[in-house]
């Protein structure tokens, strides 16, 4: 499931996410790709959201080797 919620008010598509930033006073704000739009983490979502963004990782890294060794084989 790409969606994610981020804070009481937010759900963000997590494949969109550009990155996630934590500043040195806590706050939390997630980028996307193209375009300039931040949103704030609620430090409650932080965590969940984080390692959602792993599983997603992890998964387009499986993918991304799978179609590398097809194009190796053939």
């Amino acid at each position: 499931i790409a969606f994610c919620r981020i804070s009481k008010s937010t759900i963000v598509n997590a494949k969109q996410i550009y990155s996630l930033e934590k500043s040195f006073s806590g706050t939390s704000t997630v980028n996307f790709y193209q375009t300039h739009k931040q949103v704030h983490v609620s430090r409650r979502y932080y965590q969940v959201l984080k390692e959602r963004l792993n599983e997603i990782g992890k998964i387009m890294r499986k993918k991304l080797i799978g179609i590398l060794l097809i194009l190796l084989a053939g």
